[in-house]
């Protein structure tokens, strides 16, 4: 089942229904009640970062979960859920000039990953205020897809993990192509699960091999 942290916002629900479209079963959480035991036993499949109000700061638990399981659980974090993987992994955000709630914006990527059957470019609804820039990215993240208005980063990957974040509303009937990047994202974590478990059940080297 899919963890699905909740971040007081209204589309939560839009998500989960999205996600449900596409044959997941989701459970809810509320990001306040969020601790590194209460996802353990919980036992997700993937984690998706909802959308919601504030900022970063106000959502310590889920930074430190997205770096307690990032490694081990596939994440995907939405507008804000980016921004909190982005913190994460020692990323800043800042202000935009023009706040962008209930709008949409044209997008271009990469063609790659969650992308590879997204047209180019495509619009997205935005619900957001913060941002990350080219320049605040961490090491440890991939810009994936940027804004053609300011070229701010709409979508990263990470490194290693199978960490992605979108920076805007998938499950919008504003995005195009927003089922098919859930269902990317879905996908790449099943592949992931797939490949952890086919390692689990290698059989481990003895001495003298």
């Amino acid at each position: 089942m899919i963890l699905l942290i909740d971040h007081e916002d209204s589309f939560v629900h839009n998500l989960a229904g999205a996600l449900a479209m596409l044959g997941e079963e989701t459970g809810i959480m509320a990001a306040r009640e969020v601790t590194v035991e209460a996802v353990r036993q919980f036992d997700p499949t993937a984690i998706v970062l909802s959308s919601g109000a504030g900022s970063t700061s106000d959502w310590p638990l889920s930074v430190e979960a997205v770096r307690e399981f990032g490694a081990d659980v596939p994440v995907l974090g939405i507008s804000l859920g980016q921004l909190i993987i982005a913190e994460a992994y020692g990323g800043e955000r800042g202000r935009m000039q023009s706040i962008r709630h209930g709008k949409t914006a044209a997008i271009r990527h990469d063609r790659d990953g969650l992308f590879a059957y997204i047209p180019q470019p495509f619009r997205a609804m935005c619900c957001h205020s913060e941002v990350l820039g080219r320049q605040s990215l961490p090491d440890a993240l991939c810009a994936d897809a940027f804004s053609m208005e300011d070229d701010a980063v709409m979508a990263v990957h990470h490194t290693d993990h199978p960490v992605y974040g979108l920076q805007f509303h998938p499950e919008s009937v504003g995005t195009e192509g927003g089922e098919r990047l859930l269902a990317a994202f879905l996908a790449e974590a099943g592949q992931f699960r797939k490949r952890a478990a086919a390692a689990g059940q290698s059989p481990q080297p003895t001495d003298g091999e």
